[in-house]
């Protein structure tokens, strides 16, 4: 069977491993730091290094590699593999850089190199291999350093149609003071710990979230208040959409329980069902031999 290594790319970490065309994790998933502040060669030489250590990896466990599917966050020429990012707090420093020359000019070995978004590849593994699978219609979302989005029905990611932003994609969309990434996102959740004295004391939202699980009532109410800010994001085009579940997806998610209340409540009125991920971000490392087994992976087999 053909394998693939799989780099799900975030503006705090890079997830990687080698997958299989039915789903499986052929290798443990690592996690790296993504470096995504650091220079143009910091980024890049980051990069090279992880995909040459599953490269080796693979070659210790005597596993085959047909290829390399990279999830990355936009904007960002996936065809071309060019990224777009510019003042999102994350890969300033390649922007407009070819970052599929850049890469395969360093590697071991010759093996094609594929883009995706990493949301769009978070919504095919979702709902190829997740819990999306057991629904036909599905609005997926994912909340880790950013947020996005991905629609999908009848086996597809759905780009266009009522209810659905341009590219399915809601990061970018005016909010409050500035865009939806701004305030429904990790970054988000740590700007508004730094007004706090008593949050600011925490390191990430990981510990954050333990504190609010442990009964600490600031903490509670800012995810509270986290959980309001999405329900005002996604209301709106889940009602147009009219998807049978929400899932939520992406590491933010793995504490959904804080903040899940008013949007399950609201969408449950509309006869749509709020899931949380089960595997959250190993899907899009899963989806990456999508872009290699069904053409330009718009599609799932059997979703």
């Amino acid at each position: 069977m053909k394998s693939y290594i799989a780099l799900d790319v975030g503006g705090t970490s890079i997830a990687a491993s080698v997958v299989s065309p039915d789903g499986r994790l052929l290798l443990p998933v690592q996690k790296y730091p993504a470096l995504s502040n650091g220079s143009k060669e910091t980024i890049v030489s980051n990069l090279v290094n992880i995909i040459n250590k599953l490269i080796e990896a693979a070659d210790t466990e005597k596993i085959l590699l047909h290829g390399i599917g990279m999830g990355f966050p936009g904007p960002f020429d996936y065809e071309n593999g060019i990224s777009l990012m510019m003042g999102l707090q994350k890969f300033d420093a390649i922007y407009g850089v070819n970052i599929l020359n850049e890469i395969k000019s360093r590697l071991k070995g010759n093996l094609e190199l594929r883009f995706k978004n990493d949301v769009d590849l978070y919504c095919m593994g979702e709902c190829k291999f997740g819990v999306g699978r057991l629904f036909n219609r599905c609005l997926c979302i994912s909340i880790g350093t950013g947020i996005n989005t991905g629609f999908f029905a009848d086996g597809k990611l759905v780009k266009s149609g009522e209810g659905i932003p341009e590219d399915g994609w809601i990061y970018d969309l005016p909010y409050r003071d500035g865009i939806v990434t701004d305030y429904v996102s990790a970054a988000g959740i740590r700007k508004m710990m730094e007004k706090s004295p008593t949050l600011s004391q925490f390191r990430d939202v990981k510990e954050l979230a333990q504190a609010a699980f442990d009964g600490l009532g600031e903490a509670e109410r800012l995810f509270k208040e986290f959980g309001d800010m999405l329900y005002e994001v996604i209301w709106p085009f889940a009602i147009k959409f009219k998807p049978e579940a929400v899932i939520l997806g992406g590491d933010v998610s793995r504490s959904h329980s804080l903040f899940e209340r008013r949007i399950k409540e609201s969408l449950k009125q509309n006869n749509i069902e709020v899931v949380p991920s089960i595997r959250f971000s190993d899907n899009a490392l899963l989806a990456c031999a999508m872009l290699f087994e069904n053409g330009n992976g718009t599609e799932v087999d059997g979703g």
